[in-house]
């Protein structure tokens, strides 16, 4: 039980360092975005820019909060699972030394 609850702990652990440097990420593009003007230096019109598919990336986001969302219900089913093994082997040594 306590080896399992470290890894979930470890891995939510990794989860949010992994989500703080994404918001550090995003609030430094937005606050770039914030200063820019059209007058601002590398600003450019690229021909197609138009055709580009803006739900792409909502559909990236749903896809990885879903993998996410999965693969934690797969660590807590595995984690239950162990549990109930050492459990198991714990009830049997203890037969086994009495």
């Amino acid at each position: 039980m306590c080896v399992c609850g470290r890894r979930l702990n470890r891995a939510a652990q990794h989860e949010l360092e992994c989500d703080s440097v994404d918001k550090m990420s995003a609030l430094n593009l937005d606050s770039t975005c914030h200063q820019m003007r059209n007058s601002s230096r590398g600003i450019q019109y690229y021909n197609g820019i138009h055709f580009i598919d803006n739900t792409s990336v909502m559909l990236s986001l749903s896809l990885s909060l879903k993998l996410n969302a999965q693969k934690r219900l797969i660590l807590e089913i595995y984690c239950c699972d162990l549990d109930e093994l050492v459990t198991a082997l714990a009830k049997t040594v203890k037969c086994e030394t009495t």
